[in-house]
């Protein structure tokens, strides 16, 4: 059947379809028909071919059987006779003469080859002698069951073989094992040797008497029967075909000229007339008196009915839309006056009216709102959910605050209400809402809501205390920080008196003020000692003022509270350190002052030193006065040494680390503290004599043990005494544990000498052992110490790497050990000069200011054979040397001098002779020490007082040294 475009469909469609289907339906039912006819010739057909194979295969069994028969019964009988029964037996065992099925196969074999028909054939038996007439597996069940059944008849069937249809048939021989058949088919160890060595022990053996030997099995081909009876169905097929679609074509022939044609006008003028083209009342006539013409007919009075009703309907629609314009425009002019938003949509959301205030909301004018989908074009994404609840018909009424967005993008708040809106009989078909815009009225409530949460915070935050009294007294109002202050929570407070949370001192103050406030309207910087929840004080500083009520009788007192506790204890820390100031600015005068008498101290000393050693060597041996002169040297030497403790009293001198052995130094400090101790107090020592060697200041060490021993001798109060000891020891890290160390220190074991100094005084509590090493700390009266005596110990010990415990107890006095690690070196005697004076004949330009030293230098000098030019201006002595430049071997100058000082002379000399020798001398000096002379090119210093002999080893030292 001949396929048509879409096109032609579309073009012929309205007309095509009545005849179309007419003429499909008459062909189907022929095709169904024609259909089902040819299925039954195909299966008569199949059931011919089936029925044909099978009397085929009855002839070839029957043929076959008689071969086997005549085999069996007459040809093998007559050789049998001809031989022996060895003979036979032999014979029998040989392929060609053992069965008969065997020589049925070969002549089955035979003629296949010559013949055209194509059947297979087979001698089926289980464990066959011949693997090709071994049963496959439905031969195997037809055999057993033709063992139990002798009376049982053939088998036949159409199977699949290989994917190819044949007719498989199936008969049992009536030949069974007889008792004499056994030989050959028994047990394969009765059987002929040969006979078991050509099949082996399983072909055909083991068979019991009366099992049928095998069955005749024939496979008949109908793949070739199969096709041509396909051929023949499918030829038929093609025959039909084509008939029907020529008697399809002449039905639509007829159909569209008695049928469509005539449907096909009356579909044109309904369409002319639905499309406007035509209008309607025309008449329409078809030849013919069938039905289709009364149809006509039919259609053309309709026709003429419907223009007079079109006619009078659009009189009416005019005069009703004409009567609804004017409706809506009255409705929409009283909703405009509506100060709300009224807005009006159907079911799917479309807005259908809106006020003016609507229109001003969202920013629309009404042709661009009406058609809008509300829900897509001004519902917040936040607020889906309740214009989603809109849409549902069940509901109502509904009130809800929402959020939309409008034209411009800005968000407004709008509290909607709204009403389903229902048609006469009573289906939804939308709702009305009215919404008033709240965003101005939310903001301020934001605002309100943000100042309240604004004040309360700052309120509950601020950094300083508030609370509200009544005229009682009683708190009616706090904040944290008040809470915070003393550690209460507000229920715990709200309602009490204030009094109740004061000291008694602070009570006695608070009635005092609490008075006065309600007298005078306020109160400022009241100081009251507030008592915690955990019992501890702190003292607050309290601002009041009331609020009064319309009679002007006292309602509330408004106060805040400040914690003054760190402030006052500022105030004591400040007062402290400013009489620490003050005390250290008289500790620096003092120390200037003793520069300034040790430089001045160590001249006289110089003058005293250096003539009585003069006098000494100018007395006769044996003479009186030698013993009073060595007096004078030794006191000298006693004042030399008390000048330098002096010094380092006031950190004026620079410490020197040498190995010394400390028990001389200490002894000689108790000798010295002897003197300055009370009677009533005896110091008692206990001083190994071999305590070791340790690297130290000797002065410093003096000053350790002075203030260690005077420090002990305050402590006691009347009469005690102090014990002074020192030894070697051994630490190691479980001594360290049980050292009272005050403070940290490095875990160094090893030997070390420890000195400890014990009293018998008051003693100590372990506060104030923590901080006794603090500067200026001191738990004497005032007037009675510096605090700066224990504070220098440690200072001292801390320099030294060593480290210092503490033992005391209220009552039962103190102990101080001292620890100081020894060291490996070897002292190293300190040797003031040589035993004898060595004398020069080199030219020497001395310069001082002190008459009395540069007499004195001179005399030494020239005693021991040297020329000497002193002066006692260093401007002068300058320009003597500028003079003579190289006529001066050495200089040697004092420091501090008027005009220009020692350090500016050499300055001044090095630059006219750099290579000149030059020996620097002083009392005391802060600019110059002797690490400093080598930087500045100055030979040699020497410290004053000096005597005789360590001018004459110091002298020849220089000038002996070329470089």
């Amino acid at each position: 059947m001949p396929c048509e475009s879409l096109e032609h469909d579309k073009k012929f469609g309205a007309e095509m379809k009545l005849g179309r289907r007419w003429a499909l339906q008459s062909t189907i039912c022929a095709v169904l028909v024609i259909v089902i006819l040819l299925v039954v010739v195909d299966y008569e057909l199949r059931q011919y071919s089936i029925e044909v194979a099978e009397e085929k295969a009855r002839i070839i069994v029957q043929h076959k059987q008689d071969i086997i028969n005549y085999v069996t019964h007459g040809i093998q009988p007559s050789i049998s006779h001809l031989n022996d029964e060895a003979d036979s037996l032999s014979i029998g065992s040989a392929p060609g003469w053992m069965t008969a099925g065997y020589v049925n196969k070969r002549i089955a074999d035979y003629f296949k080859r010559f013949s055209s028909d194509q059947y297979y054939f087979k001698n089926a038996a289980v464990n066959a002698r011949d693997a090709r007439n071994e049963a496959d597996l439905y031969e195997k069940k037809f055999l057993e069951k033709a063992c139990l059944n002798s009376e049982g008849g053939p088998c036949s069937e159409v199977i699949e073989f290989e994917g190819k249809p044949y007719y498989r048939y199936m008969q049992a021989q009536h030949i069974r094992f007889a008792k004499a058949c056994m030989s050959c088919h028994g047990s394969p160890e009765n059987a002929p040797a040969d006979l078991v060595a050509r099949y082996g022990r399983d072909r055909g053996f083991n068979k019991k008497v009366g099992d049928v030997s095998s069955i005749l099995s024939i496979r008949i081909p109908l793949e070739e029967t199969y096709r041509g009876i396909d051929r023949i169905i499918l030829g038929l097929f093609a025959l039909c075909a084509a008939f029907f679609a020529v008697i399809f074509f002449f039905q639509l022939f007829i159909a569209k000229r008695s049928m469509v044609t005539p449907i096909k006008r009356i579909t044109a003028e309904s369409t002319a007339i639905t499309n406007g083209e035509r209008p309607p009342g025309g008449k329409l006539t078809l030849s013919g008196g069938d039905e289709l013409s009364e149809l006509a007919s039919a259609f053309s009075g309709m026709s003429q009915k419907f223009a007079h009703s079109q006619d009078s309907l659009e009189a009416l629609l005019k005069e009703r839309n004409e009567q609804l314009l004017e409706l809506r425009e009255q409705t929409q002019a009283y909703l405009d006056i509506a100060a709300v938003m009224l807005i009006a949509f159907d079911c799917s959301g479309v807005i259908t009216m809106i006020n003016a205030k609507g229109r001003e909301i969202l920013g629309l004018s009404l042709d661009e709102a009406i058609g809008l989908n509300w829900f897509e074009h001004f519902s917040s994404n936040e607020k889906k959910e309740f214009f989603q609840l809109l849409l549902r018909k069940d509901i109502a009424v509904e009130n809800h605050e929402t959020t939309i967005v409008t034209r411009s993008g800005e968000m407004r708040s709008i509290d909607f209400y709204s009403i389903l809106l229902r048609d006469s009989s009573g289906a939804v078909r939308g709702r009305l809402c009215s919404g008033t815009d709240i965003t101005e009225q939310k903001q301020a409530e934001m605002f309100f809501l943000n100042s309240i949460e604004r004040f309360k915070d700052i309120f509950e935050q601020a950094p300083i205390g508030y609370q509200l009294l009544d005229d009682r007294g009683a708190l009616l109002e706090v904040n944290q920080t008040w809470l915070d202050y003393l550690g209460y929570k507000k229920g715990e407070v709200l309602g009490k008196f204030f009094i109740g949370f004061l000291s008694p001192a602070g009570q006695l103050c608070f009635e005092e003020k609490f008075s006065y406030v309600k007298a005078t309207g306020g109160v400022l910087a009241a100081e009251l000692e507030v008592l915690k929840k955990d019992g501890a004080s702190v003292l607050m500083a309290i601002d009041g003022r009331i609020s009064s009520a319309d009679n002007d009788s006292c309602k509330k007192i408004h106060c805040i509270l400040h914690d003054v506790s760190h402030e006052r204890k500022i105030e004591a820390e400040k007062a402290k350190l400013e009489e620490q100031l003050r005390q250290a600015q008289r500790m620096e005068t003092v120390g200037a002052m003793a520069g300034g008498i040790a430089h001045d101290f160590n001249n006289i000393l110089a003058v005293i030193l250096g003539n009585a050693e003069m006098a000494r060597e100018d007395i006769p041996a044996g003479n009186p006065a030698i013993a009073n002169i060595d007096e004078v040297l030794k006191a000298s030497e006693r004042a030399k040494s008390l000048i330098k403790q002096i010094l380092s009293f006031s950190r004026k001198e620079k410490m020197r680390l040498v190995p010394v052995h400390p028990q001389l130094l200490v002894r000689e400090a108790l000798k010295f503290l002897r003197s300055t101790t009370p009677s009533s107090i005896s110091i008692v020592q206990d001083i190994s004599p071999d305590c070791g060697v340790v690297l130290l200041d000797p002065v410093q060490l003096h000053q350790l043990v002075m203030n260690l021993v005077i420090n002990a001798v305050h402590a006691i109060e009347d009469r005690g005494e102090v014990v002074v000891r020192m030894q070697g020891v051994h630490l190691n890290n479980a001594d360290f544990d049980q050292l009272a160390l005050t403070t940290p220190c490095a875990r160094a074991e090893g030997e070390y000498v420890q000195l400890s100094v014990t009293d018998s005084g008051v003693g100590m509590g372990r506060e104030r052992i923590k901080r006794i090493f603090d500067l200026f700390y001191t738990t004497k009266d005032a007037g009675k110490g510096t605090g700066m005596g224990l504070a220098l110990v440690h200072e001292i010990v801390k320099i030294h790497s060593g480290f210092i415990s503490v033992e005391s107890d209220l009552g039962r006095g103190s102990s101080f050990n001292v620890y100081l690690p020894v060291t490996a070196e070897e002292e190293t005697p300190q040797i003031e000069g040589s035993s004898e004076v060595i004398t020069g004949t080199e030219r020497i330009l001395f310069v001082d200011d002190e008459k009395s030293i540069l007499t004195m230098g001179q005399h030494m000098l020239e005693g021991m054979g040297y020329r000497v030019v002193s002066e006692s201006s260093s401007q002068r002595a300058l320009e003597l040397f500028k003079a003579d430049a190289n006529g001066f071997d050495l200089l040697i100058t004092d420091q501090t001098m008027p005009n220009m000082s020692g350090t500016e002379l050499i300055e001044e000399v090095l630059k006219v002779r750099a290579d000149m020798r030059i020996i620097l001398c002083s009392g005391y000096s802060f600019k110059v020490s002797a690490e400093d002379v080598k930087v500045q090119g100055i030979s040699k210093y020497m410290t004053k007082p000096y005597g005789k002999k360590i001018l004459s080893a110091s002298v020849r030292e220089v000038l002996a040294n070329k470089s």
